[in-house]
């Protein structure tokens, strides 16, 4: 008998929240799907924006992220979206299409457009407040970031992550798969905002 996928809901903010199942939806990858059109042909995604106010949805294996128009109650949104989780999986369907993969640009393409991304525009802006942005690495369409300086440890750091890094990146390589801060912030010897 096939164990029951068990799926934990975690509210980031009052647009994010992130939903981890036991069992992989999309082993060894991850893609972003900007709105509902490109959800086309992967149903748990299909399924999720279903659900009314959903902007976005990123697949990273086991970890489904859905942004909101915003929510000051994730109670009733994380109960819709988990049964429609829960419906995609047990149809034993291919819960996300293969064919979002194929335009993969590859990894060092990737790395080129980030780097052009933070030397040109990015870094720029942080250094104004004392801060920095490093790319770390790229696997996939999966990137890893860090953030120096200003922005280390500082309470705004998320903010500046959501807001202005991953939605430049987001624009720049529309391929990115989730985009992992790296960031020790526990040992930000100079945070801008505290």
């Amino acid at each position: 008998m096939k164990q029951e996928n068990k799926i934990m809901a975690q509210p980031l903010d009052q647009e994010t929240c992130v939903f981890t199942t036991t069992e992989p939806v999309f082993e060894n990858h991850s893609f972003y799907f900007s709105d509902h059109t490109k959800a086309q042909g992967s149903p748990l995604v299909e399924k999720i924006f279903e659900v009314e106010g959903i902007k976005a949805v990123l697949v990273a294996h086991d970890k489904i992220t859905i942004t909101t128009e915003g929510t000051s109650d994730w109670y009733p949104v994380a109960m819709q979206v988990g049964g429609k989780i829960r419906e995609a999986v047990q149809s034993d369907e291919t819960l996300v299409s293969s064919t979002v993969l194929e335009g993969m640009p590859p990894e060092e393409e990737i790395r080129h457009k980030v780097m052009e991304l933070f030397e040109g525009e990015i870094n720029p802006t942080l250094a104004a407040h004392g801060g920095s942005v490093e790319l770390i690495d790229v696997k996939g369409n999966e990137i890893f970031i860090k953030l120096g300086g200003g922005c280390q440890g500082c309470a705004m750091a998320r903010l500046t992550l959501k807001n202005g890094i991953e939605k430049g990146i987001r624009e720049s390589v529309p391929a990115a798969g989730a985009i992992h801060d790296t960031t020790d912030h526990e040992i930000g010897e100079n945070p801008y905002h505290k």
